[in-house]
């Protein structure tokens, strides 16, 4: 399993955070499958936390008003590749 992480500022102070996990097709059902996916989300939410810290924090700095920033080559690759797996796989 993997997880998709989208960060979405939606004002200095606020950070919209979406997270998608993605498992592969078992070949038999696993019992403590949920229970490791739910430690999984815990131990991410952490990490998330100090994310959206930093990540505020550099909203802040460029306030309203801001000129839209706009993502690099690699990053519009990523987007692009998260996009599509999200489509074929729903």
């Amino acid at each position: 399993f993997f997880p998709i992480q989208q960060f979405n500022p939606g004002a200095p102070e606020r950070t919209d955070y979406s997270m998608w996990v993605l498992t592969g097709r078992q070949k038999q059902p696993n019992p403590a499958t949920p229970a490791i996916l739910w430690a999984q989300a815990k131990g991410e939410k952490s990490v998330i936390d100090e994310d959206i810290v930093v990540l505020e924090a550099l909203q802040r700095g460029l306030g309203y008003g801001a000129s839209p920033a706009f993502q690099g080559t690699y990053e519009t690759q990523l987007r692009a590749m998260a996009r599509n797996y999200l489509e074929r796989m729903s």
